[in-house]
């Protein structure tokens, strides 16, 4: 009995893997003190929010987990047109990649 309740337990206890992008992340870049990035989840919804990179302006959008890939992607907007952008975890450090173009943030919070 005690080893089925140890086995659902731990089951119930995973987070799923998109979670690991959850919290909000600084810019790792000289120059670019500002640019903040903060992903949350609102319901099972991801949401990507983006502060500072053009003109101090938040702007926040939809994105999916890719399972295959093991990245966020969504559709980086607001300025001219919506270009396909994605976000993936290696050692610590949130990229974020958009039209051959990298930004490397860092986690300040959970």
């Amino acid at each position: 009995m005690a080893v089925v309740f140890s086995a659902v337990l731990s089951a119930c206890s995973t987070a799923p893997p998109e979670d690991e992008f959850i919290g909000t992340w600084k810019a790792d870049l000289e120059g670019v003190d500002s640019a903040i990035v903060e992903i949350r989840k609102d319901g099972e919804q991801i949401m990507v929010k983006l502060k500072g990179l053009r003109n101090s302006q938040e702007l926040e959008f939809p994105a999916t987990y890719n399972k295959e890939a093991k990245h966020l992607e969504f559709q980086f907007g607001g300025f001219i047109g919506d270009k396909p952008a994605t976000a993936y975890l290696k050692n610590d450090t949130l990229s974020i990649n958009s039209d051959g173009a990298t930004l490397d943030f860092r986690r300040i919070s959970n």
